[in-house]
């Protein structure tokens, strides 16, 4: 597999891209492109990098999912308009950074973005991680790399110019499926997903700047 040089963004995936199955969605999402654009002294610097994992959480047919007890204040966005940013706390320490995605007969549903492959912005990311290393291959440590607080909860993603968008990246067709983790009831969903060759079969490329 190649990636060909990014010599444009890509677009921007629409709100019809996560109007499906929650679980398609996640698999769908794995090759695509998470940038974050951050205010720096003289322009705008793009952080972005190739999603290679993602968990899926559902509504009612998912007891681990913060949607399952029904429309709280804290999860207000799983029940709100699909392609949005849904940010929460996790042990006291750490964000994470969701989309929310769900076919028309569900009432809530996201998708965790649980690692990226860094393509652009990696000095800034590693400054703002204080370590090189994982440095994006983590929940926590995506939204510390690429400073995503609960400030961005409820972004719309599908629109160019937000903070944080995803876009059309590679299709990836070699993945695995697994039991999400740091979960404790339905654990034996099989609704994570990893890109299993993407870190040594890819030539990676910028995203401009």
């Amino acid at each position: 597999m190649t990636i060909e040089s990014l010599s444009h963004m890509p677009a921007c995936l629409g709100r019809t891209f996560y109007e499906r199955d929650t679980a398609e969605v996640a698999r769908s999402l794995l090759g695509k492109i998470f940038v974050r654009k951050l205010a720096v002294p003289g322009g705008i610097l793009k952080l972005g990098g190739y999603i290679i994992e993602t968990e899926a959480y559902g509504y009612l047919d998912d007891p681990a999912s913060h949607a399952f007890n029904g429309l709280r204040p804290r999860n207000s966005v799983m029940f709100g308009n699909v392609g949005c940013l849904y940010v929460f706390f996790v042990y006291g320490k750490h964000f994470c950074a969701n989309v929310t995605a769900r076919n028309r007969d569900s009432e809530a549903g996201a998708v965790l973005i649980r690692s990226i492959l860094p393509l652009a912005g990696q000095g800034k990311m590693t400054k703002m991680r204080r370590y090189s290393k994982n440095l994006s291959f983590g929940p926590g440590r995506i939204t510390q790399a690429m400073s995503i607080t609960p400030a961005h909860n409820g972004l719309d993603v599908t629109q160019e110019a937000s903070l944080i968008t995803i876009h059309q990246g590679q299709g990836i067709v070699d993945f695995v499926t697994s039991k999400r983790v740091g979960i404790s009831r339905a654990v034996d969903r099989p609704w994570r997903y990893t890109a299993t060759k993407f870190t040594s079969d890819l030539k990676i490329e910028s995203i401009p700047r």
